[in-house]
Parts: structure tokens; sequence; C-alpha cells
């Protein structure tokens, strides 16, 4: 019901042509929401954090500082590789793009797709994963 009541207003609103960063951040915006939706069991706290998410006070310099306090050394460690490893596969998709003109040659190479292959092996969770897909 909520996939298709994102379809209507994206269908009412095409004729408004809005600037793609704004479009972008509204289907940000949306997705999250669904997220928690489905992410969060209890009503009262599913509650408790769309009101924090919409209001403005949720956003302040205080706010990031208390936020940021909550990861570790581990957990900022596993964000840089991610960033790294994101950085990697935008740098490869751009070169393909530009050197070749078609979309992810260098990814597809099978020295990359191995590599890929062992990362995804190695930084998969050991654990069962409390991620929304696994709480159906």
């Amino acid at each position: 019901a909520l996939h298709a009541a994102y379809l209507i207003v994206n269908r009412l609103a095409a004729p408004l042509r809005v600037p793609a960063v704004l479009g972008w951040g509204l289907t940000v915006a949306a997705v999250t929401v669904a997220w928690l939706g489905f992410y969060e069991l209890d009503a009262a706290v599913l509650q408790a954090k769309l009101q924090s998410i919409l209001s403005p006070a949720a956003y302040s310099a205080d706010a990031l500082r208390q936020a940021v306090a909550v990861y570790g050394p581990r957990d900022w460690f596993a964000l840089g590789i991610l960033t790294a490893l994101a950085a990697a596969a935008w740098t490869l998709e751009w070169l393909s793009l530009r050197r070749g003109g078609e979309a992810y040659r260098l990814l597809r190479r099978p020295a990359v797709q191995v590599v890929l292959v062992v990362l995804t092996v190695v930084l998969a969770p050991g654990k069962n994963n409390g991620f929304i897909y696994f709480a159906f």
C-alpha cells in the first residue's frame, strides 16, 4: 500500500519538474520512512523515531556530537573501509565510462570479480543481522 501511495504521488507530481537533487532527497526520505515502518515493530517507538526525524531540534551540533560519540574505534575503522571500497567502485565505474564508454567494464574483469567475492565472504557478518529484510 505504501509503495502504491508513493507511485501515485510520483505520477501526480511528474508534471511539476522537480530539480533532481530535491527529487533524490524526497526519495531518500520516503524510503527511510518505509524502512522504519518495517523495521520497528513497536508502534510507540516508531512514532517516537518519526517525531525525532521530523523535529528540526534533532538536527543540531550537540545532537550530532551525541550521535558520533556512540561509535567506537572499530566502528570508525569499518566505516573507513566501506567508504574506501565505495570510492574504489565509483572510481572504477568512472574509468570504465571514460575510457571505454561501457558501464562496469572494469568491474566485470575476472580478477576484480574474484576480489569482490572474497570481500563479500570476509566481510559478511557471522551472526544474524537485525536489518529490515531479516525481520520477516
